[in-house]
Formats: C-alpha cells, structure tokens, sequence
C-alpha cells in the first residue's frame, strides 16, 4: 500500500511540474461593464457588472493601484453585480474582475478586460451628440457618430453599455466616430464626452443622448394615410393612420424637420395598426409625414419608413391661385413641359401637387412660379394643382388652385400609321404616273383638244384652271419625267388678244416661273431655254427641300416683239421624305439634335463682382449656340465652327446677372433646324451680409468606390436652406434643422470626384444667398492603384535638431505624392516627383513635427482619384531633459499562446501619457494611474513576441517626448511538445515502477510458500 501511495503522489508531482494544469486559471475570462455609461457626475449612480460563464462562484472586483479588492458570493447566477451609489472622485479609474469557484478556491478564471470609470468635470459644458444619417441605417451601412462642442482640440469619449470605442482627438469643435458594416448589436443609445488632451482626468459631463436605430430590409414598410385626405380646413380634426403587416410593434410617427421627440404608439391588443389623431387642425400640424415600427423585443430595430404624406392646412383669406400646363396640347414621351402656377402676392413660394399628393415646391419669379419636366414620361401625365403660403406666414397655405392636365401623347404609332398611308398613297401616285407615261409615249397627252399642254396642278385652283396631279421627287432623286432628268412642258395654242387660237410657233423661247406667296399674279422668274421643237425640259438632278414648291411655265416667240402666251397651270414638286416627316410630326417642327449640356464654372453661386463662365455643350460642331435668359427676350449668340463647346464668360457679375439660364444651337447654314433647349441652371449671387459657412467631408481623408460620404455645411444662423455646389452637378437644397445639414451619397461613384463648396439663404428669402464656402476636395480612392510604402530616415527614434527625410516609394510614374499626418488641419503637402518616389524633407526637426505619418498618390491626368494610403509610420521627437523610463514584462519568464500578459512601464513624472513600442515601431498608448501604465496583452499570439520599450511625454507638454527606456522581451513559449515529453517520461517512469511493483509482489508469493 505504501509502494502505491507512493505512485500516486508521484503521478501528482509529475503533473503539477509539467504545466499541464496551468497554475489554477481553468475558467474563461468574465464580461464586465458599467451600468448606464462608464462616464458619470459627481454624487452620480452606476453600477458594475461582472457576467461568467458558470454558477456557484465568488466574484472579485479590483481597481487598479488599490490592493484589496471588493468580494460578492452568487450562489445561483452568473452576474455580480458592484453599485456605486453616489459617485465620488475616488470612484474614477480602470476596474477588472474575476471569479472563483465557491467550494475550490484554487480554481479562478482569467480576469476580464479593464473597463473605466470616469467622474465628470462640471465646470465643462455638455457636449452635443448626433448620427449622420440620422433617420435610423440599414444592415451593413455607415453611421458617423458626430460630437461637438465649444471647446477646440478636446478628446472626445463616446459611451454606450457593453461598447468601447476607441477615443478620438478632435478637428475643431468637433469629432467623428465611425460605424462601419453596421449590425443588430450596434444599435442603441450613445452619449459622449469630452477631456483636455492636457488633462485627462477632467471629463465633462456626458451629452443627452441619441438613438442609433437600425434598419431592417427584411421588415415589410408599413402603409399610411390621412382621414380626410388631401388639403384640411382649420379647425378640423385628422387623423394619420400606420398599417404594417405585423403585431407586437411599436409604431412611430415622423415629420419632416420637427425637432421634437417621434410621438409612438403601441397598437392596442398587439395589432397591425395605429391610429395618430391629430385633434383641431391648426398652421403647425401642416407638413410631410411618415411612420415606422420596431419590434417590441427589439426596441433599437426599425423597418425602411413609409412614403411620405403631405398634411396640408389651408388659410381661407388667401386667393385661389391659377395653374395651366405648356404646351397645352400635350407632351411627347422625353419631351419638355412647363406646369406654371400664378398667385397675387409677391415672392410666394408655392406647392404643386399630382393627382392630389404633394409633388414639389419652387420659389416664383414675381407672381409665376414654373416647374420645368426636362424629359418627361408616362409617369409625369395626371392631374396637377398649385397652393401658396407667403414669406411671413409660411405655415398659412392657400386653397389649392382648379386643375390643370399634362397629357403625354404617343406620336409613335400615329408616325406609323401617317407612314403606312403615306406609302399607300405613293404606290398609288406611282401607278397613275406610270400609266401616265405610257399613255403619254403613244401620244395621248399632246392633243389638239386639251387648249394646253403638259403637266398642270394647282395647290389652290385658279377658276378656268385644271386641277390635276402632282410631281413628287425624293430627296436625293431626281424627278420622274424625261427620264428622271427634270419638268417636261409641252407647247399650247397662242392665243392673241383677240381671242383667236392658233398654232404654237414652231421655234419657241420656254421660261419657269414660281408663283410667290403673295398673290397668284405675283411670279418669281428662274430660268428659260430655247428648244428646238414645242417642248422644253427643265432638269432638277437632285431634288433637295429648296426645289420644293408650285411651278409655271409660258413661251413667247424668239423674234419679234415680246409677246407671251398665258402662264400655264401650275404643278407642285413635293420632296417626298420632307413631307412625309413634316405632315407626320417626327421632326417636332424643326427641333432635330438633343438637347446641349449646360454648366457654370468654378460655381453657380458666385460673389458680387466675381467671374463666372457659362459653358454650353452640344453634341456636333459648325453650330451656334444662343444663351437665353429667364425673363430676357435677347439671347447672346456665339458660333463655334470647329468644337461642341460654346463659353459665355460673365467678368464681373453684378445683381442682374442672377437668374436662371438655357442653352441650345443650331447650324451655321440651316438656321430652321435646332437643339432641343438645355436643362435650366442658375447663377445666384452672394449676399456679403451673410456670413461664409464651413465645409466638410465625413471621412475626410478620401472614400473608396461604392462606399458613402457625407458632405456637411455648417452655418452660424439656423433654419436657413443650404445650397451644395459642385461642377456640372445639381444637388437638391436641404433645409438645417440648426445650424447645419449634411448632403449624403450613398454609392460614391467616379463622377462624384472634384471639388465642393456650399452656400445657404433664408427660407423666407431666397435671393439672398450667402458667399459660398472655401472649397474641399472629395478624393475618390482608386483600388486597382497599389499602395505605396514610407519610411522614415534616420528610423526610431529622432532626437531634436535632426534631419529627417520620410520617403514615399511607388510603382507608377506621372503621379503626385501627398504626405499626411494625423490629426494635421494644414494642407496636405505634396510633391510632384520625376519618377516614382518623392522624399519630404524635415529641417531641424522639433517637437511639433512628432506623429503618425503617412503617404498617398494620385494620377496627375485624374486630380482626384488617389490610391489608398500607405501603413504609418511614427516620428518620435526625443526631449533630452526627461528621464528614462523603465519597462518590464509579467509574467518574465513568458506565455503559452492564448495566455495573458502585461507590459508595464515607470516613470517619474505623475501622470504621463506612456507610448510603447515593439521592435522599435509605435504599438500604442496608455494613460497611467499615478505613475505606472499597463499595456495588456490578453490572448498573447506568437506574433505578439518581441522587444519592447517605452517612452513618455508629460500633459503640459505633450510634443517633448521622453528617450525611450531600455528594451524587454516578451516570449511566447509553447508548452506543447515539453508537456508531451513529460507525460511520455512520467509514463515510462509509472511503467517501470509498475514492473518493480508487481515483481515485488510476484516475490512475495513464492516467499509465503
């Protein structure tokens, strides 16, 4: 028994020295969080959550620099569960947990990642916090998380429960956290706060806080409708009903540009639907509504929100406007049409509706306000009316006016049938002509008994005249007699004044006339010929659109006084393919090439004073091209023999040159044949009352194809309309609900690239527009391009005074470097190299030129299109005065992988920000408690081994950078293959004590006997 007792205890000592039960941590590490936000006022209440994995556990929670930690029993749950109740500046600090089994203390878990506590500063104003979009995101798009506040270069801290975010230095008031690829688990409630980059431990109190509502594409919309519908009187009571399709929702109503919270119901008995009363109806209540729902179980989860309808709340004192539609006979399909709405007031701005849905608004020239359809379709066909409300009174709408149909018209299949007839009918002309000109060849037209000869028609009969047939050529043919060469035009009987017939000369002199247009006895002489016998022909050997028109011919003797026989009949040459097109509407009366392009360049809002080019495109050359102006009957007119592009330059633009403007051309020899007109743009002046608004991009450093970039103006006067000006692009204004707006787009294309600037004027004045902002670039990032690379030389880390060139490598020629560095508002610098590098070079380099570096390029054929930007690199600044500090490893013998570590740096000064670095590049930062920070490393991985060392910069002088201490190696064993070769000599050891074992006892058996 003791030899047995002795195995057994030495198969103990074998496994315990072998690592293979790893010191005691067998359980996962725990969750934890701080209950409602880690940041917190002063004699505020939060609470600390610790979650594992498994019950009947004791639960630790430990605050970092304080030795004794706080201990809570959960004999049937999971989660423990440490309040505050009123928080003090002790409280604040970086707090982690662990658990212990209840009955076998020496069993733990790993302890949870740090979480923080942060006491507010109450002498820092609250931030604000909002989302862009803030309508709610669907899965998988971006949301920026925008905080602000009056303060410039401030950390800011966003806050949500079970979230960390990394925090973010501000540019300006300002800073941004994205959400990329957006999930279920990202919606909620975020709040944010601020700190000194100079004083960490001073953190303003958190901002009210914004909902992040996620929206699901697999949710079906929801419908909605007003009972009554349409235009309300005052005093009437509405009511906005939501359906959707499920139960156990919760529903919300939206309208357009109301601050106020979303009024929500939750349907009575879990049903599909609810009912929004709006009880009487007063000016406040008009305006754009839609509703929504989430789920009850899901409160942060919302479907795409319904279409919109328009509550509109009518002012009886107001007159009735008039609305009428041009032209008034209809639209072709991709035509132009003008719906025109009149009022009595002055400077109104009006509604039109379609079919009694709200359709758009404009602001009037005077009394007339004119919605343009630059193309329109079957779609744009209804019925359409007109309101107004005034300047002053914007929420008092007029009666909707009587109205007015837009009819669009199919001319395709009338073109057809014209066509088909057409065709007939030619058919038919040429059977009578052919028979004709046989009958003709046997003789049959040149008889004694016609009183005249050959061919005669009159478009309009004369009395005594012979109506007859017509000639008809093709454009590019020749006519059909005398072989297809001309007219042929036989003698007659010469009748004398008297009245006497007799025979035509025999040697007559033949002369063609055209009738003008002014009287039958009015002619116009063409040509004459001397025959040899009775007849004459006139050649037209290609019938072009001139040649058209009626014909006459007379004679007269070639001796003798002149005397001349009556004209004949006339006959009308049609030239087939004109007239089928003119009589059949395809050519739209003259309107034959599509319509130009039209753009003003740098910006169509520009200072009084300044230049401005308005460019007009068509489509060929040898073209004029005429400007018109809205409410200007005078175009200018510029002819362009040899381009498609006609400039209108304006070299100092004064009030008058505000408005709105259309292009079109026609060609420099056919003058009946033009361009449709242009799409209007319009050039707006700047009031230099207004003060110059700001101009942003989010992201800022570029965007990639198919992603989303949201361009936000900033305004110093609120509920004004922003204005967003880009090169031969139209954006819709949008009205701010503050002092700013963003223009989103959502799928950034190639032609998205260029340049941006943004204006804004008053809703109630809208001619009266604000100086446009400097200009921004959006940089469109090209992935096909390679990534450059950069390097710093000397490496590490620079002592001041030195020079320091960063060097940018490419792949391709002809491009221009960019150099960036993080968290810098000055202009990119840039450098235009010979081949395909570029080195920026740094003189003398001192404390303000420490950071986080980077490099990109772009094509200098495409100015805006850039490659994504290098990896970064870190410049370190050293400041000589500071003293070294010290850095260590724990555990110094090293980790399994998959094992925690902590490398923890010392230094002097209370305080300090710590900066790591592992094999001499940058890895992080660490604010440290007293004077002591730790970097953790919680599932170290072979790639986490390495040198490692520190340095430090104090608060008050954040750019003097200490020299970094004295490296220290983390080492990653792997405990594997020792373990196997332990347990493969504990094994062969156990055998051999097995052997000695049983022939001690096989010995002992033969003994007794």
């Amino acid at each position: 028994m003791v030899s047995a007792l002795t195995v057994l205890l030495l198969g103990c000592w074998l496994a315990g020295h072998s690592g293979v039960w790893g010191a005691g941590r067998e359980f996962l590490k725990p969750t934890i969080r701080v209950s409602p936000s880690r940041v917190v006022a002063l004699g505020g209440n939060v609470t600390i959550r610790c979650e594992g994995r498994y019950r009947s556990m004791k639960f630790f929670l430990r605050k970092a620099g304080h030795p004794n930690p706080q201990v809570q029993t959960v004999p049937d749950g999971t989660v423990a569960e440490f309040p505050i109740p009123s928080v003090s500046r002790e409280d604040g600090g970086s707090y982690t947990c662990e658990y212990h089994s209840i009955t076998e203390q020496n069993r733990s878990s790993y302890p949870s990642d740090p979480v923080e506590i942060i006491v507010a500063e109450p002498s820092y104003p609250k931030p604000s916090i909002s989302l862009s979009p803030s309508g709610g995101v669907s899965l998988g798009g971006i949301v920026a998380v925008w905080c602000r506040v009056q303060r410039p270069g401030m950390r800011f801290v966003l806050n949500k429960e079970r979230r960390h975010f990394p925090l973010v230095d501000s540019e300006g008031f300002q800073a941004s956290f994205s959400i990329r690829n957006v999930s279920r688990e990202d919606g909620g409630s975020y709040s944010c706060s601020y700190h000194s980059t100079s004083e960490p431990v001073a953190v303003s109190y958190p901002s009210d806080p914004v909902e992040l509502v996620v929206r699901d594409p697999s949710l079906p919309r929801p419908s909605i409708s007003l009972s009554p519908t349409w235009v309300t009187a005052p005093g009437a009571d509405v009511t906005i009903r939501c359906q959707g399709q499920r139960r156990d929702v919760r529903f919300f109503l939206h309208e357009a540009r109301d601050l106020n919270p979303q009024r929500h119901m939750d349907p009575a008995g879990g049903g599909g639907g609810a009912e929004f009363r709006v009880p009487t109806v007063g000016r406040q209540h008009g305006g754009n509504y839609s509703c929504s729902y989430r789920p009850l179980s899901e409160p942060f989860v919302s479907l795409q929100p319904s279409d919109p309808v328009q509550l509109v709340v009518t002012e009886p004192t107001l007159p009735k406007p008039s609305v009428s539609v041009h032209p008034s006979r209809g639209v072709t399909p991709g035509g132009n049409a003008t719906i025109r709405c009149q009022a009595q007031p002055q400077n109104a701005t009006f509604l039109l509706y379609k079919d009694r849905g709200y359709w758009r608004r404009a602001a009037p020239m005077g009394d007339v306000a004119e919605f343009p359809m630059a193309s329109a379709g079957w779609e744009d066909a209804g019925s359409y009316s007109c309101s107004y409300h005034t300047t002053r009174e914007p929420v008092a709408v007029s009666h909707p006016s009587d109205p007015a149909r837009l009819v669009v018209r199919d001319y395709t299949r009338g073109n057809i049938v014209r066509l088909a007839l057409s065709a007939g009918v030619l058919l038919g002309l040429t059977l009578i002509l052919a028979e004709a000109a046989h009958g003709w060849r046997r003789g049959s037209w040149l008889c004694s008994d016609c009183g005249r000869f050959g061919l005669e028609i009159a478009e309009k009969p004369s009395d005594g005249k012979k109506g007859a047939e017509r000639i008809m050529g093709f454009l590019g043919l020749q006519s059909l007699f005398r072989s297809h060469s001309g007219l042929r035009l036989g003698g007659a009987r010469h009748r004398d004044v008297g009245g006497s017939a007799e025979e035509p000369p025999t040697t007559p002199s033949w002369r063609l006339f055209s009738p003008s247009c002014s009287s039958d006895e009015d002619w116009n002489y063409l040509t004459y010929t001397d025959p040899a016998g009775s007849e004459a022909d006139f050649p037209i050997t290609s019938a072009r659109r001139e040649h058209g028109g009626n014909y006459t011919c007379l004679y007269s003797h070639r001796t003798g006084p002149a005397a001349y026989s009556e004209p004949s009949d006339p006959v009308q040459i049609i030239v087939a393919g004109c007239w089928l097109a003119g009589h059949s509407g395809v050519w739209g009366a003259g309107r034959e090439y599509p319509k130009p392009t039209i753009w003003v360049s740098p910006s169509r809002v520009v200072a009084l004073g300044g230049s401005v080019t308005i460019r007009c495109e068509g489509r060929y050359q040898s073209m004029e091209f005429f400007l018109r102006k809205a409410g200007h009957p005078n175009p200018q007119v510029q002819t362009v023999p040899d381009g498609t592009v006609a400039e209108f330059p304006i070299p100092s633009v004064g009030r008058e040159d505000g408005g709105s403007y259309t292009c079109e051309y026609h060609p420099i020899t056919e003058q009946n044949r033009s361009s449709h007109p242009s799409d209007p743009v319009e050039i707006i002046i700047g009031e230099p009352s207004y003060p110059k608004p700001s101009i942003s991009l989010s992201p800022s450093g570029g965007v990639s194809l198919g992603r989303a970039v949201a361009v936000w103006c900033r305004g110093q006067r609120q509920g004004v309309r922003f204005v967003l000006n880009k090169e031969r692009r139209h954006f819709t204004p949008v009205d701010s609900d503050g002092s700013e707006v963003v223009f989103s787009i959502s799928n950034v294309r190639w032609e998205h690239d260029g340049s941006y600037s943004c204006s804004y004027h008053s809703t109630s004045e809208p001619f009266a527009v604000s100086y446009p902002s400097d200009p921004v670039e959006l940089v469109v990032r090209d992935p096909s391009l390679p990534r450059p690379s950069i390097s710093l030389s000397p490496t590490g880390v620079t002592t001041s005074g030195a020079d320091v060139t960063i060097r940018c490598q490419g792949q391709r020629r002809d491009v221009r470097f960019f150099l960036h560095k993080a968290g810098d508002l000055n202009p990119q610098r840039h450098m235009d190299p010979a081949g395909d590098g570029a080195e920026f070079r740094i003189p003398t380099v001192g404390r303000q030129h420490g950071g986080s570096y980077s490099c990109s390029y772009r094509p200098r054929s495409e100015p805006f299109v850039s490659s994504q930007p290098s990896d970064p690199v870190q410049l370190v600044v050293t400041e000589p005065t500071l003293p070294k500090p010290s850095v260590s490893v724990r555990p110094s013998q090293g980790v399994a992988p998959g094992g925690a570590a902590t490398i923890r740096c010392r230094a002097r000064p209370q305080n300090a920000t710590f900066l790591l670095y592992k094999d001499g590049g940058y890895w992080g930062g660490a604010v440290p408690v007293g004077d002591v920070a730790e970097f953790p490393v919680t599932s170290a991985g072979w790639e986490d081994a390495g040198s490692y060392s520190c340095s430090y910069h104090t608060t008050r002088e954040p750019v003097a950078v200490s020299h970094p201490s004295d490296p220290t190696w983390l080492v990653v064993r792997d405990y594997t293959r020792g373990n196997i070769v332990r347990l493969a000599l504990s094994a062969g050891v156990l055998l051999g004590l097995a052997l000695i074992l049983a022939e001690a006892a096989h010995g002992w058996r033969r003994g007794r006997r």
